[in-house]
């Protein structure tokens, strides 16, 4: 079996869990090995978990209820998100950022124009206090 097909498999039989409700991946990845033919090995079912978990088409948190459990397990549950191919291994190709115009530099006092040019007219034509008050 690929890879796809075992990861489907693994998403049919976690198709009704949900956080509420998760499905253990011991167990799942139990019943796939047991299930399926000679194919399947742990290490490749757990490729398969792994590559689902990447993918966000699998959520997956550590539980342990402290009455019922002894020691933690891995709880798995479907996001939803449609099962993509496998992309190549490569890196990705971020989109560069391009120059609209040309670079100007920042403000400097040299070159900036003064926000209270006009303020400062306006504040030497106010009159002067009286002394009445």
């Amino acid at each position: 079996m690929s890879l796809i097909d075992i990861q489907a498999g693994i998403l049919r039989a976690i198709a009704k869990a949900t956080s509420k409700h998760p499905a253990r991946a011991d167990e799942v990845l139990a019943r796939m090995i047991d299930k399926g033919d000679d194919s399947i090995t742990p290490p490749l079912a757990q490729r398969a978990l792994e590559a689902l978990v990447s993918s966000k088409c699998v959520t997956t948190a550590h539980v342990q209820r402290m009455k019922t459990d002894k020691e933690p397990w891995l709880a798995i549950w479907p996001t939803g998100l449609p099962l993509a191919p496998p992309q190549p291994d490569r890196p990705s190709r971020l989109p560069t950022r391009r120059a609209v115009g040309p670079h100007r530099p920042p403000p400097t006092p040299k070159n900036q124009k003064c926000r209270n040019a006009g303020l400062a007219t306006a504040a030497t034509q106010i009159a002067p206090r009286s002394s009445r008050w």
